[in-house]
């Protein structure tokens, strides 16, 4: 069975080589039953007679480069009219436009592509875009468009959770020079009668439920609030015997060291 992959922000913190290693090498790479098949670091597949499944590679510039766009343009060119493109990305721009809009705007860009595509009579090849999927964001969500168009976020698997509490009710993106308005989906309850939920994972009420854990931080996680507390001590008997600049900087060093450590371990780890 073949398997394609698109790089996340991860994948580009080396430039990509182990990524390319991997997926795009000239080889096939086995990874159980799974053969690796692409060429490149963003691809076009073709799904049935009317899907197609864009997978789009926005680099840490967020940028897409003219190779790809001249890519999926030649792809768009080849599509019978009124096909339909799910749109992939590593980043669900639509929930950064307050933080960080380019992340939707090579979405957007890729959406041009597909609005500008033509038959060879010059006439509007009418493609579609019904689904934008996407991942980065450690939670599941869906927004919902009045156009039926559907926004969807699934990207809890294999790290951390990132909480759904605080996600907006109603967002609104720019989709080709106009303004889109986007409504968090809604979950039929199984229950007859009752209110629909928010199309969203974890819920929100367990998200806030976890916040409030964190209170309990320290008897949950006992043994690294004793390491801890046991660094601070010995940083604080080290500075009472010599309160001199090289105790501070050794103290500061071995606390970056950790962080360090910290850190590399969440980004091995996704």
């Amino acid at each position: 069975m073949p398997v394609f992959a698109i790089p996340g922000n991860h994948d580009w913190y080396d430039g990509l080589d182990l990524f390319l290693a991997h997926f795009c090498r000239e080889k096939h790479w086995h990874l159980g039953s799974w053969r690796s098949q692409q060429w490149r670091s963003y691809f076009a597949l073709q799904l049935t007679d009317v899907w197609w499944l864009w997978a789009t590679d926005i680099q840490l510039a967020e940028t897409m480069d003219q190779p790809q766009a001249e890519y999926f343009a030649s792809i768009a060119a080849h599509m019978p009219s009124k096909a339909k493109i799910i749109l992939c990305s590593a980043e669900p721009g639509w929930l950064y436009t307050d933080t960080n809009i380019k992340s939707w705007e090579i979405m957007d860009f890729a959406l041009g592509i597909t609005s500008e595509a033509r038959n060879a009579d010059g006439t509007s090849k009418e493609l579609k875009v019904p689904i934008l999927l996407s991942g980065d964001t450690h939670h599941y969500s869906r927004y919902e468009a009045k156009d039926g168009v559907q926004f969807v976020t699934s990207g809890g698997g294999g790290a951390f959770l990132h909480p759904t509490h605080h996600l907006e009710q109603n967002i609104t993106v720019e989709w080709l020079g106009l303004k889109k308005s986007l409504q968090l989906g809604k979950i039929p309850t199984a229950k007859p009668g009752g209110a629909p939920s928010p199309a969203c994972y974890p819920s929100k009420e367990t998200c806030q439920t976890l916040v409030w854990q964190n209170l309990f931080f320290a008897l949950k996680n006992w043994d690294f609030s004793l390491l801890m507390g046991a660094i601070y001590w010995l940083g604080g008997i080290a500075i009472a015997f010599r309160d001199q600049w090289d105790v501070y900087l050794g103290i500061s060093l071995i606390q970056f060291g950790l962080f360090s450590m910290r850190k590399f371990d969440r980004l091995r780890n996704g």
